[in-house]
């Protein structure tokens, strides 16, 4: 397993934001998706329910595609989900990004004693943005990942 999280890191890391730069978030993130499909550990689905996200400065998507990688990559990590779903949507005036994954759920106790990183940096940088990010275990299995950002 510690073979193939090396090589979702490569993917993650290796992709090249000129992606970004022509299309936009929604499109990037599809195509980093792919990538990972490709190397069947996890099948993740992408929907954009209308979003305008893509009208917003390439440093905000840049920000939100580095935070969609570092979660994607927790959930390879440490979830044993078979299914993600990634979906984009705007909501008055706010733009909401949610990573949901069937896996094994997420526990903030453990999480907190384990000193996790990688969420407490995403945390940071969505609130240094006047963000808010959460985390939950889902009621049935799995994890919801949620970023709201007032536009």
């Amino acid at each position: 397993m510690k073979r193939t999280h090396a090589d979702i890191r490569h993917i993650a890391h290796n992709l090249l934001p000129t992606v970004l730069e022509k299309e936009g978030l929604i499109e990037a993130t599809k195509q980093f998706v792919s990538e990972i499909n490709d190397t069947e550990i996890i099948k993740i689905t992408v929907s954009d329910k209308q979003s305008d996200i893509n009208k917003h400065s390439k440093q905000l998507q840049l920000m939100l595609f580095r935070v969609i990688q570092e979660l994607v990559n927790n959930i390879i990590k440490h979830s044993q989900a078979t299914q993600a779903h990634i979906a984009f949507s705007d909501f008055q005036n706010e733009i909401l990004i949610e990573v949901t994954d069937d896996g094994i759920g997420y526990d903030a106790t453990e999480a907190e004693n384990c000193g996790n990183q990688g969420l407490y940096s995403i945390s940071q940088r969505i609130k240094s943005i006047g963000g808010n990010f959460k985390i939950i275990k889902k009621s049935k299995g799995g994890t919801k990942a949620m970023v709201k950002l007032n536009v």
